[in-house]
């Protein structure tokens, strides 16, 4: 079922270690942009197609569990710097699942 109209802008992950995560998500060669807004805590953020993720430090909240598919075109440098064929599992610093999947055309 389609939801006409509406699309998935941006999604919020607590993480335990904001640097460390930081440090995870830029070797894997996603482009990082600090960001603050207001008074809020500073944090990172990147993007995946349209989707805006957004790196938060969990502080006083829980940390973020989620499995993100992410499906990689034969232009991606992630298919040669994770030597993926097919698809990969890694995992970030709080555990989390990246399933990375090649798009066969």
């Amino acid at each position: 079922m389609q939801n006409e109209g509406m699309n998935l802008s941006y999604v919020v992950l607590y993480v335990s270690d904001l640097q460390q995560s930081f440090k995870f998500y830029r070797d894997l060669g996603f482009g990082l942009t600090a960001e603050q807004h207001g008074n809020g805590p500073p944090h990172y953020s990147f993007s995946v197609g349209d989707l805006l993720i957004e790196l938060y430090p969990a502080k006083d909240k829980k940390v973020s569990q989620f499995r993100l598919g992410i499906a990689l075109g034969n232009s991606s440098p992630l298919l040669q710097l994770l030597d993926i064929n097919n698809e990969k599992i890694v995992r970030d610093p709080d555990g989390n699942v990246l399933h990375f999947t090649k798009i066969l055309n």
